[in-house]
């Protein structure tokens, strides 16, 4: 079945379900469903979808770029420069949040932003004023716009005050002491401590804006906070800050230097693939765990069929200790981290292609920013997880004006000779290549536009990971994807 064919099937479902659970009163307040694309997209043919048809294009495919080195000072650089989170740093207990950034329907989960204004705090500790502020901030975004539930309800006053009593503010003190952690398996941070959907439309369409970003198994986090029914903590990760289900959560007692073995271990099994099953033990047929594509775990030992992995645990005087599991070694994966070749870029990208589009990565798949720090994470390189902060790392970027015609960004993409980010406001891709006239990127892209009346777009649902031209909503009010890409960015520190 053609994919356009399984959409419209997926849209009939969706639509169907909507009227048979909701009221009349509470229906979605939407006069047409988006209209599906067809696949290929224009000026894209099936071989596209093979990585080595982009391969054999480039003349040193299988030269490093970025060495172990440059891989580590890019790292870094975006630490040192805010891109990312050092959650062991007392710089970041020392200051106050500033506004996040607002990105529309069609971009990643903004993540957060860097933050200004010091408040006086002691090693260890943040201080009630620097945590109520960013404990409100977070909700305060989420308040500052009409919410309606995942059935169509406006969500009102009354809804909002449950949510509120839930983050415990009578339980932040003048000092509040930090605690370490880690992450037992991929989960969800969310701006509020809930598993709720709240979206700014009543369209079945529309994403959760409670969804900050998914983080992967083994991030060290910093917890600040506890919710009042103990069931979320209030914690940062090098990715992003929110609120994190605490049954995903190991804490240590013991501080910072008991993670180490986790976070950064002699040894890694890196995970190749969308994702791979875990086992407590060689034979089992159900999964304990299950790792996604960047996830670095610690490599304990291997055998004929297995590779034994440490999952953290506690014993019984609550130190932190290795739990053995095992993965299969048919699974894909690798020990230590891929060389970052062009070859190795294209081929872990590929692996996701025609994977969903899911905002925030919510769930298990990824929206366009999370795609680029999965196939990164593969080769050890940490980016942030913001799309506008991926266009930032390194030094050296080509930066795009509005005044630029198509002309002089094809010469400037002429001029890319590895896997580079193009990034615009709200969205990012992977540059692979160009075919005759034609630039090409693989994408995780939610929908485009297309001129329908004068002056008027139409939407078209793409919702997966794809190989696009660049000529992508041309003539739209917003201009194809190559004109509206503000930064390539090679990656060189």
């Amino acid at each position: 079945m053609k994919w356009h064919m399984v959409w419209a099937v997926l849209v009939s479902v969706v639509l169907l379900v909507g009227c048979a659970q909701v009221p009349l009163r509470n229906s979605y307040r939407v006069s047409s469903s988006p209209e599906i694309a067809t696949l290929p997209l224009a000026n894209c043919t099936p071989p596209m979808d093979d990585p080595d048809y982009w391969i054999i294009k480039l003349k040193q495919p299988d030269r490093i770029f970025l060495t172990p080195r440059q891989i580590n000072a890019l790292n870094q650089g975006n630490l040192d420069r805010g891109l990312s989170n050092n959650v062991f740093s007392e710089k970041i207990w020392s200051t106050q949040p500033k506004s996040i950034e607002h990105q529309d329907e069609e971009s990643n989960n903004g993540g957060n932003q860097p933050w200004t204004a010091p408040a006086s705090v002691r090693p260890g500790y943040v201080t009630r004023a620097a945590l109520l502020a960013y404990l409100k901030e977070e909700t305060e975004r989420i308040k500052s716009a009409p919410r309606w539930d995942s059935q169509g309800n406006k969500a009102g006053a009354g809804y909002f005050q449950k949510l509120d009593n839930n983050l415990n503010f009578s339980a932040i003190q003048e000092e509040n002491r930090i605690q370490y952690g880690l992450t037992l398996r991929r989960t969800d941070f969310r701006y509020y401590p809930t598993l709720d959907a709240l979206k700014t439309q009543p369209s079945p369409w529309e994403f959760d804006g409670i969804q900050v970003s998914a983080v992967q198994a083994y991030q060290p986090l910093a917890v600040l906070h506890a919710s009042r029914d103990g069931k979320w903590f209030f914690a940062f990760s090098p990715a992003c800050r929110g609120w994190v289900a605490s049954a995903d959560v190991l804490l240590s007692n013991s501080g910072a230097d008991e993670l180490k073995p986790f976070i950064d271990p002699p040894k890694k099994l890196v995970i190749l693939g969308h994702l791979v099953s875990v086992v407590s033990a060689p034979g089992d047929t159900l999964p304990a765990e299950r790792f996604y594509m960047g996830t670095a775990c610690p490599l304990l030992a291997i055998d004929p069929l297995y590779y034994k992995i440490a999952l953290p645990d506690v014993d019984g005087n609550s130190r932190l200790v290795e739990r053995a599991a095992y993965i299969s070694r048919q699974e894909c994966v690798r020990e230590g981290f891929l060389p970052c070749t062009a070859r190795n870029i294209y081929i872990q990208a590929f692996r996701l292609l025609r994977t969903p589009y899911s905002w925030g990565g919510q769930g298990e798949y990824r929206d366009c920013s999370q795609l680029v720090m999965d196939v990164y994470a593969t080769v050890g390189l940490a980016l942030p997880r913001n799309s506008g902060y991926q266009g930032q790392v390194g030094r050296k970027q080509i930066r795009l004006a509005r005044r630029h015609k198509p002309a002089y960004r094809q010469a400037q993409l002429n001029r890319v000779d590895r896997p580079a980010l193009l990034q615009f406001p709200g969205h990012i891709m992977l540059y692979i290549g160009r075919e005759g006239n034609h630039y090409y990127a693989l994408h995780d892209i939610w929908s485009f536009r297309k001129p329908d009346t004068p002056g008027r777009d139409k939407k078209l649902i793409i919702g997966q990971v794809v190989v696009s031209d660049l000529s992508l909503g041309e003539s739209s009010t917003k201009g194809s994807l190559l004109e509206r890409i503000t930064v390539i960015n090679l990656l060189q520190p």
